[in-house]
């Protein structure tokens, strides 16, 4: 009796998907499982974990994380070298070394250091990006008239700049570099 009960909760660990071979790597015979989609609020504290749709509701903290698909915070996130295909963020984010492949709309500050972000929408008031690249960042119209700014230090913008509320900066450090066209605001070298 007992050992039918061993082989159907190995049958079980199998089937969930679960490798139950000997292993002397200290995780008990459970390899990388993917999770498909995961919600979670509150504190999200999030390591070498692999979604393809991620959202959470309260404080992301990513390390070492690959979102294929979406992912969506409503509130601050943090992530440190990630891959993310999309991201729409409510609330502060701070980057350092993140690819996003995709979209990635924002309400709320920026900060990226040594990451590449594809094409950026965003509303706020200040952006600031260290040693990064970006194709594209369309800063939104703020409800009030209030000077925008980007701060870019030794950073790339490969395409154009449109700050969409006409009182944009773009103050540049460094060996920074705008290649497309900056609409509604101006280029202030430092």
């Amino acid at each position: 009796m007992f050992i039918n009960i061993f082989l159907f909760f190995i049958m079980l660990l199998t089937l969930s998907g679960c490798d139950v071979s000997n292993n002397k790597n200290g995780n008990n015979g459970i390899t990388n499982i993917a999770t498909d989609k995961a919600t979670f609020s509150g504190l999200a504290q999030l390591k070498e974990k692999s979604y393809s749709n991620l959202s959470v509701n309260g404080t992301a903290k990513l390390d070492n994380v690959l979102v294929t698909e979406k992912l969506v915070v409503n509130g601050s996130l943090s992530a440190t070298e990630s891959k993310i295909q999309e991201m729409q963020v409510n609330g502060m984010v701070d980057l350092h070394k993140v690819l996003v492949n995709g979209l990635s709309k924002i309400n709320g500050y920026l900060n990226a250091r040594d990451s590449n972000l594809d094409q950026i929408i965003i509303s706020t008031e200040k952006i600031t990006i260290y040693d990064s690249i970006t194709k594209t960042i369309t800063v939104k119209k703020p409800e009030k008239p209030v000077e925008q700014i980007i701060e870019l230090h030794n950073a790339k913008v490969d395409g154009n700049v449109l700050f969409q509320g006409g009182q944009g900066k773009i103050v540049s450090k460094g060996n920074s570099k705008v290649l497309g066209k900056i609409e509604g605001g101006v280029l202030v070298k430092c």
